[in-house]
């Protein structure tokens, strides 16, 4: 880890310290939020000190609980936040909290109790049939892009064949967009586009049976277009770039 990565955790993540209590769970649960919480225990499992393993644990495991498991049209989809008066839903939380769960799972999973591993590959289940259901359209770039990851990945970790083909057949929609606009088609303002730079990169480091065929093998132009599209909005040879109204979005990215 270098010194700009352990500073940001640091500036990022409670203050190591002693395990926390269920109702301080809840808490961190409470103030940050379902979709933040995530990938804050992930920070936790990056740092590893003191006891934050087990502060991510027991956040990851309130998560998990969290989920609507209920057949219909909300299957697999966790609140935005834990209060009762505020749970609200949306079907994005399917992915952006599923991703993170598999970050967890997949490179920190030894940090992990067993138990709560096999209730987040019971949870990430759910989730990744949710979603084949809901079938977001290749055009909403960032949720599609964790949409084809969330898929291939259960499908191939859990052995789900038909759902990793559902994955890949979304993977390649993406892709087939890109070459056809030579950007990505959603609007690419800075917050998007940094969901699209972890989505797409969770295409090649996190798939257990490697990197997705569809979007790898175009990689080094869907890698060019982006960093071009919000590098340098100049640029005519591309056919989306943020602008004025756009811009306003990075407020976004300054929120831990």
């Amino acid at each position: 880890m270098t010194q700009l990565e352990a500073e940001l955790l640091d500036f990022l993540l409670p203050a190591p310290g002693a395990v926390w209590t269920p109702a301080q769970t809840q808490a961190f649960l409470g103030q940050k939020g379902t979709r933040s919480a995530v990938y804050l225990a992930v920070g936790l499992l990056i740092r590893n000190q003191q006891s934050d393993a087990a502060r991510a644990a027991a956040v990851l495991e309130a998560l998990v609980g969290l989920q609507k498991r209920e057949p219909g049209e909300w299957y697999g989809v966790w609140p935005g936040s834990t209060s009762q008066k505020d749970r609200k839903l949306d079907h994005n939380w399917r992915e952006f909290i599923g991703v993170g769960l598999i970050v967890a799972r997949e490179r920190y999973g030894k940090l992990l109790p067993k138990a709560l591993i096999e209730k987040i590959d019971a949870a990430l289940l759910v989730a990744a049939d949710g979603d084949v259901h809901r079938n977001v359209s290749p055009e909403y770039t960032n949720i599609a892009l964790m949409s084809a990851f969330l898929q291939e990945w259960v499908g191939a970790r859990l052995t789900k064949p038909e759902i990793a083909a559902k994955g890949a057949e979304k993977a390649k929609q993406v892709t087939d967009l890109f070459n056809r606009f030579r950007t990505f088609t959603e609007d690419n303002s800075p917050t998007y586009g940094g969901v699209d730079a972890m989505g797409l990169a969770r295409h090649g480091d996190a798939l257990p049976r490697g990197p997705s065929q569809s979007l790898w093998a175009v990689h080094p132009r869907l890698r060019y277009g982006h960093g071009a599209v919000h590098g340098d909005h100049r640029r005519s040879d591309l056919l989306a770039h943020p602008g004025q109204k756009n811009c306003a979005r990075t407020v976004g990215l300054a929120q831990p």
